[in-house]
């Protein structure tokens, strides 16, 4: 009896663990679309980068700064923004794990374009994933202003 108690609250713990799991991949999440901007939840604003260039420039930007910064599994989406990813993903250790890279790209009213940086660990329930999305969005907006104040080659 106390055993089938404890295999029963066990097994529900289980498929509740993974179904929280399942539902928090911002990987998942951005893989059911790829190429579109129809992903279940939009980018993240980020830190605004103002670059003085065209939109199409501005994605080129923003895709040569997520290489730089080493990610991988790089995708454009259909509204300039793009998206990588960086780190490991077997672990859960907060600087090793894996992390959503991502650069927004939005045109203003006056024509100038905005890149939003931003990173966020893979899973959303992850809890100590702040520090290292801090250091990754201050890589990402450093490299989005190098590429934006250097003549193109």
């Amino acid at each position: 009896m106390v055993l089938a108690a404890f295999l029963g609250v066990f097994i529900a713990m289980c498929v509740g663990g993974a179904i929280v799991l399942i539902r928090s991949d911002r990987k998942r999440a951005t893989g059911r679309a790829p190429g579109t901007a129809q992903q279940g939840k939009p980018l993240p604003p980020g830190t605004p980068v103002e670059v003085f260039v065209g939109p199409e420039a501005a994605t080129q930007i923003a895709r040569s700064a997520i290489q730089l910064v080493g990610a991988h599994d790089i995708t454009d989406l259909n509204n300039g923004s793009v998206i990588g990813w960086i780190g490991s993903s077997v672990t859960n250790i907060p600087s090793k794990a894996e992390y959503m890279i991502a650069v927004s790209r939005v045109i203003q009213p006056d024509g100038s374009v905005v890149l939003g940086c931003s990173a966020q660990p893979r899973f959303s329930s992850m809890a100590f994933g702040s520090r290292r999305s801090a250091e990754l969005t201050h890589r990402l907006v450093s490299e989005v202003r190098n590429l934006a104040s250097s003549p193109a080659s």
